[in-house]
């Protein structure tokens, strides 16, 4: 006869993980049963197989093994990553703490990091029960899963802070939009053309002002967007046109066109004219 118990502060999700594992042994004539033990703060789930047959041990345990690594990747990581960005992060508001958490979910599930982090939780986990019938899963991911714990903060670090950031430059934005609708001596209109050579201001006149040279192609789209908005807030044009060439990254263009609207409120694209066409410049 075997026994294996795991203990959980919350068996949420768990008991019936188990459950599903354990019926197909079930089926198949293997006798083992499950039932729930609450001792002090803990609720253990246990786990017995009325067997010492070597093939039905190493199925029994191979199932709880599966059970409870799809269960610490699906239900007890998304405690873990709620506790971490309350623990670096909880001086910001709630809603902001949310944000970022759908932030990290979305970043975790591009990068497809489940499958690597349940296999290799799966290991440890086997490890473990080889040598000890007891698995309490806080203790268990605290220590015998540190490089896992890492990750997830690592992630939550580099999500929280590029989301921090840009909260910041919406609020530089908003601030210098008022600064442009306060301005009582503003023209008509700023022609922003973009060339491989870098970019350019035209008022409606015609009359240019050269900005910034260097190759659009290898400048950030963070930059451009900075010297854009700094040169029109200092003119304060009621309407920008943008005159961008198919050449410009779309992820640049997006950029551009972004961080204009959040400054000027109104903000245009040149389908074509002469501006547009190449100069040689």
């Amino acid at each position: 006869m075997a026994t294996v118990s795991i203990g959980v502060d919350d068996p949420v999700g768990l008991r019936d993980a188990l459950d599903d594992a354990l019926r197909p042994l079930l089926l198949a004539g293997t006798r083992c049963t499950l039932q729930e033990v609450v001792r002090g703060n803990l609720h253990f789930l246990v786990c017995h197989l009325d067997t010492a047959e070597k093939e039905r041990l190493t199925g029994w345990r191979r199932s709880i093994v599966g059970a409870l690594s799809e269960w610490i990747v699906g239900v007890q990581q998304e405690r873990l990553l709620r506790r971490l960005v309350w623990r670096l992060y909880g001086y910001v508001e709630a809603t902001a703490q949310d944000e970022v958490l759908d932030l990290v979910r979305k970043r975790l599930g591009s990068r497809a990091m489940e499958a690597p982090a349940h296999q290799r939780i799966a290991e440890r986990i086997s490890e473990y029960l080889a040598s000890w019938d007891t698995l309490v899963v806080d203790g268990f991911v605290t220590f015998r899963l540190q490089d896992y714990v890492g990750d997830l903060v690592r992630t939550v670090e580099r999500v929280a802070e590029g989301y921090l950031l840009e909260r910041e430059q919406r609020a530089f934005r908003t601030m210098l939009c008022q600064f442009v609708l306060q301005n009582t001596c503003r023209p008509p209109v700023a022609h922003c053309i973009f060339h491989t050579q870098g970019f350019r201001l035209e008022n409606e006149a015609g009359r240019v002002e050269p900005l910034v040279p260097g190759d659009l192609d290898h400048r950030s789209g963070a930059d451009i967007d900075e010297v854009l908005i700094s040169t029109l807030v200092a003119l304060a044009p009621r309407r920008v046109v943008l005159h961008l060439p198919a050449h410009l990254s779309l992820a640049l263009r997006t950029s551009s066109i972004h961080a204009l609207e959040e400054v000027f409120e109104e903000v245009s694209i040149c389908t074509g004219c002469v501006r547009c066409e190449p100069s040689g410049d």
